[in-house]
């Protein structure tokens, strides 16, 4: 891996960069610019070496982007970002698609893509030049912030992004510390704390006592955790 942005040549026991017709070496011998001086917009139907607008101000040439696009650090050709992510979650997946992207409202040039999402650590899926992902074993009941990346020879574009919320599922574990305290000789106050992993909002509990006489019974609660009395 080089630090050239275009064009990498081999030589004995180092490199040169080089740029693509059009442009020129910056001062960081890396990184390429437009050769300003070598050319004006007359020529490829007016747009010169730009992608979309071709501005000429002082003699020099300079490009700029149509509405809704952005240029590119080549300082040429225009990205659309990847328009109208949709999200869809299970309560342990998120799946994902999206239009492609356009560089001077076009698909001719090869993009691909990365679908990142993360709540308290990211996940990361490269999908190549698929317009569509799924990530799987997350966690129910979680916000999530996903984007998807455009990448041009491994060069990060742009990225859109959009938040999802997995769906509840069943508690991972028991309520925590049940406790029974007597209330004289007919009584008892059971109180407990929540699941760690709650999975989704507790709207209910339903608490199940075996008597010594045989007698079962069943009592539903609604709301908080803290007990009642048998």
């Amino acid at each position: 891996t080089t630090g050239c942005t275009q064009i990498c040549n081999n030589t004995v026991g180092s490199y040169t960069c080089s740029c693509n017709t059009g442009l020129t070496l910056n001062a960081d011998n890396q990184t390429c610019v437009v050769a300003f001086n070598s050319y004006n917009c007359s020529f490829n139907n007016g747009h010169g070496p730009c992608g979309q607008i071709c501005n000429v101000l002082s003699g020099s040439v300079y490009c700029s982007c149509e509405s809704g696009y952005m240029l590119l650090e080549d300082h040429l050709h225009c990205l659309k970002n990847p328009p109208y992510l949709i999200l869809t979650a299970t309560r342990s997946s998120i799946q994902a698609n999206w239009q492609p992207a356009l560089i001077d409202g076009s698909t001719s040039v090869s993009l691909t893509y990365s679908l990142m999402c993360s709540s308290t650590y990211e996940l990361v899926k490269d999908v190549g030049t698929s317009t569509t992902a799924t990530l799987t074993n997350l966690t129910p009941f979680t916000n999530y912030i996903c984007c998807v990346r455009a990448n041009a020879s491994a060069q990060f574009l742009s990225r859109t992004c959009t938040f999802v919320q997995t769906m509840e599922d069943t508690p991972y574990d028991p309520p925590r510390y049940v406790r029974l305290v007597p209330y004289g000789t007919s009584a008892v106050s059971i109180s407990w704390y929540p699941p760690l992993q709650p999975n989704g909002l507790i709207i209910g509990s339903n608490i199940y006592a075996n008597f010594s006489n045989g007698t079962m019974i069943t009592i539903k609660l609604t709301g908080g955790y803290y007990g009642s009395y048998l």
